[in-house]
């Protein structure tokens, strides 16, 4: 049975590591990608089963990624997301980063 392959998308280099090494001990292909930019090209190269997604990465957002993911034609892409809406998310709304 081929390994199901799960893509991070997130900024914070501790936060990758943590969930890439979950990933890989429960038999998963974890690779990860630090920005939007590297994650949208590693999502149409890798095509993976899952892709752990932070909104608020540095460059390209996430909203921005989940845009673009929306606008494509790619049945192998499509629907293939999970948005991890962090503790900073939450945290930027509260002090008012979202008014």
């Amino acid at each position: 049975m081929d390994k199901k392959t799960i893509l991070i998308i997130e900024d914070e280099q501790y936060h990758r590591q943590v969930l890439e090494k979950i990933l890989v001990q429960n038999n998963f292909f974890a690779v990860s990608a630090p920005d939007g930019y590297e994650g949208l090209k590693k999502i149409f190269e890798l095509k993976p089963d899952l892709i752990i997604l932070d909104i608020l990465l540095p460059g390209l957002s996430g909203f921005a990624v989940l845009e673009k993911l929306s606008c494509r034609r790619d049945e192998k892409i499509k629907g293939r997301y999970f948005v991890e809406f962090g503790r900073r998310l939450r945290r930027e709304k509260r002090d008012g980063a979202w008014d």
